[in-house]
Formats: C-alpha cells, structure tokens, sequence
C-alpha cells in the first residue's frame, strides 16, 4: 500500500534538492506485517539524487519513523549467521557505534563477513553518503573509522539518522576481492 499523501511529500522534498529523484524507485509503505511506514528503494534509485538528501530525509523521519530501513541491502552473509541488518529499533535505546580493533588472528569467517559487509556497501551506496539506518552497529564498528568514516561532523553515535561513508581508497586494499565484478 503507498501512501499518496507520501508520495505528494516526497515530490515536495524533492524541489528543496538540487537534482530530480526518480519517484518510481523511491517509495513509502507499509505491509501486513510491519504497520509502521518504512522507505523501499532499489539499489539503482541511488546515481545524483538519493534518500540520504536533506530534504527526503526530513519527509522519511517524520513518516517512517527514527531509522530508515534499507530494503535492497542483503540481510545477513549468504550462509551464515553474520547479521547486516537488524528488522526493528531497538527499544532500549540506540546501540552505538564504537571502533573495533581487527586483528591479524580473526577468523576467517569474521574476514568473509567483513568483506561481504563492504561489498553489499558498495553495491548498495558507491561513493556516496548514506544514512546509517537499519545496518547493523556491531557490523559497522568492525570498519567504522576505517574502511566507513562519518560523512557530516558533528557524527553522533547513537543515531539512526547518522551520515556514513566508505572510505573507498582504504576499502580497497583492505578488502580488495569486495571490488571484483
């Protein structure tokens, strides 16, 4: 179900952005099961303008809610139980994100996590900013300030809303095979 009145919403953000935002790509709605609205975008709807534009994200706090649910992002690692995405806020509060030190005797699961963590990011969000969202705290504490760095300072750690980027020079050598097509 789409919400017209959202969608109206979304075409009035988008005159406070300097680029057009393709509405076919960009949607709000609700299902069945999760009464509360969330954002649905395909991984394409992010070239020029994007959700993380100070305009939609405005119009998406207000309807959806404190943090924004990345739809195309991959759940977990294909096999595993490394989650990337958590399905609801928590309610005890905002987990923060610390940085984690990685050592040289991780396992090599921990470094296919990591590494399939950064490529989803990358397939997902490129070079630009992106709202930190619905991804996982405990997966981005193992890159944050490193292969993902704040994109806006003052950067608030307890923060669904928070602007995140990838490190792309660093990404790639330290996860070179995330870049391989």
């Amino acid at each position: 179900v789409i919400a017209p009145a959202a969608t109206a919403a979304i075409g009035a953000a988008c005159a406070l952005c300097p680029t057009t935002h393709p509405l076919s790509r960009l949607t709000l709605a609700r299902s069945q099961w999760n009464p509360q609205w969330v954002v649905s975008t395909s991984k394409f709807a992010w070239s020029g303008c994007h959700a993380n534009c100070k305009g939609l994200h405005a119009v998406f706090m207000l309807l959806c809610g404190p943090m924004l649910k990345h739809r195309q992002f991959p759940g977990r690692l294909a096999g595993t139980d490394f989650q990337f995405t958590v399905r609801r806020a928590n309610p005890r509060g905002v987990t923060a994100i610390t940085r984690r030190e990685r050592y040289s005797d991780r396992k090599p699961a921990d470094r296919r996590a990591d590494s399939g963590f950064v490529k989803a990011l990358w397939e997902c969000f490129g070079d630009q900013p992106f709202v930190r969202g619905n991804l996982d705290a405990g997966r981005l504490s193992w890159l944050f300030g490193r292969e993902v760095i704040a994109a806006q300072e003052p950067f608030d750690v307890r923060d669904y809303g928070a602007e995140l980027v990838l490190n792309l020079p660093l990404a790639r050598v330290s996860f070179p095979e995330a870049f391989d097509t």
